[in-house]
């Protein structure tokens, strides 16, 4: 018997972990049929981040985070929004929401959707990132990259026999927007990354005009299951990411 119900499983989803899983449907005659539960497509399941980056002052940045999530990444942190106690809500989605180094400062945590069955759910705080620009001579560095997220997750294949899980398909971007500093102009942004694999891809942009920059991150995941062979490829993508995550943005005076 397969239980398909979940207390924040939206309507039209099957709990996580019986996907693609075979049940038995008894009939009124007696007879059985096998059937195959459903696998729900990736574009089901988005978490999208949205940070806005201000230069505070020669070292730190801050500005606002905002976060929604549907699908199975909306189920995950709805049971955790739940099964914290009240007074402990806000501590535990600051760290969650922490990115750029430990000394990363997340405050005025919102929450919305949490509740019930609703499709979307958001997060949006605050946020302080100290000593996290570089300056060096009438150039200013910054890595736009805050989250960085699946680096340095590459398998090690030397001994591995078995294939690689994730619990679910999904999409997980993240939309980082630049106010270029008072006094400074754009001198480089980085070239567009991609990587587009049979069952994954990845995918980074830029756009610049006078005031902002918008660097836009994503990350496709379209298995549940990845066999020996297939785990070398998404290696390769970690690659690619990897090395994605390592530029900078430069900013000179004008």
């Amino acid at each position: 018997m397969l239980d398909g119900t979940g207390k924040y499983t939206p309507l039209g989803f099957v709990t996580g972990f019986i996907q693609g899983k075979e049940g038995f449907i008894l009939k009124a005659d007696g007879q059985c049929e096998v059937y195959q539960m459903p696998v729900m497509p990736k574009e089901k399941s988005v978490q999208t981040d949205t940070i806005v980056i201000s230069f505070k002052d020669k070292s730190t940045i801050s500005g606002n985070i905002s976060e929604s999530l549907t699908g199975y990444y909306r189920i995950s942190q709805a049971y955790s929004y739940h099964y914290t106690q009240p007074e402990k809500r806000d501590e535990k989605f600051e760290d969650y929401l922490k990115f750029g180094n430990n000394k990363c400062k997340i405050s005025g945590v919102n929450f919305e959707g949490f509740n019930g069955q609703d499709s979307v759910m958001k997060l949006n705080a605050n946020y302080e990132l100290p000593d996290y620009i570089k300056n060096i001579g009438e150039k200013i560095y910054l890595n736009p990259s805050l989250e960085k997220q699946g680096q340095n997750e590459k398998i090690d294949m030397s001994d591995r026999k078995l294939p690689f899980e994730e619990q679910h398909k999904g999409i997980q971007q993240t939309v980082t927007i630049i106010h270029i500093p008072e006094g400074y102009e754009l001198d480089y942004k980085p070239d567009e990354a991609s990587f587009k694999g049979g069952k994954m891809n990845f995918s980074v942009s830029y756009h610049a005009d006078a005031k902002q920059i918008v660097q836009t991150t994503e990350i496709g995941v379209d298995f549940l299951i990845l066999s020996l062979n297939e785990i070398p490829e998404r290696n390769k993508m970690v690659d690619a990411m990897d090395n994605a995550y390592k530029e900078n943005i430069v900013f000179k005076k004008k």
